[in-house]
């Protein structure tokens, strides 16, 4: 009898090892900051085309969806379909300066990152930069970006 719980705490210890590993890893980054960086590239880039009237709204729609998840989704073709009669900004470039992932947790990553913005507007070209708060959401085996707002 006393062999057979030796045994029991044998197998006991590897199986609470493999639990404490799988649960830990859930909390971990799928995602490199390389990547939240091309996506954030091609959802200016795309949204730009729609504004400069190169791409309509429901091819930057579709291209958007590969990209986005809600909420963000939503307010950025809210976006596009109001600005069709202001004038905006024309991006000529974005740097990402830093990215900084502050959390994790269940499929879902904040980063922190620092944008610096070269622009042009009706009184001419300018510069900014901006600090935003960017939220990715796991959604099937990608992770897509769910909210981007300004660090105020």
């Amino acid at each position: 009898m006393n062999s057979l719980r030796s045994y029991h705490n044998w197998l006991a210890l590897p199986a609470l090892i493999i639990i404490v590993f799988c649960f830990f890893s859930g909390f971990s980054s799928d995602t490199k900051p390389q990547s939240i960086e091309d996506q954030l590239l091609q959802r200016t880039k795309i949204m730009q085309e729609c504004m400069e009237g190169i791409a309509s709204y429901s091819e930057t729609e579709k291209k958007l969806i590969r990209l986005e998840t809600q909420p963000l989704l939503s307010e950025d073709v809210k976006n596009l379909k109001n600005s069709e009669n202001s004038s905006f900004d024309k991006v000529h470039k974005m740097n990402i300066v830093s990215v900084e992932n502050k959390r994790n947790i269940l499929g879902n990553s904040t980063y922190e990152i620092k944008i610096k913005w070269n622009m042009e507007g009706p009184e001419g070209k300018y510069t900014t930069e901006g600090n935003y708060s960017v939220i990715t959401q796991k959604v099937g085996e990608e992770y897509l970006i769910s909210k981007f707002d300004p660090i105020l």
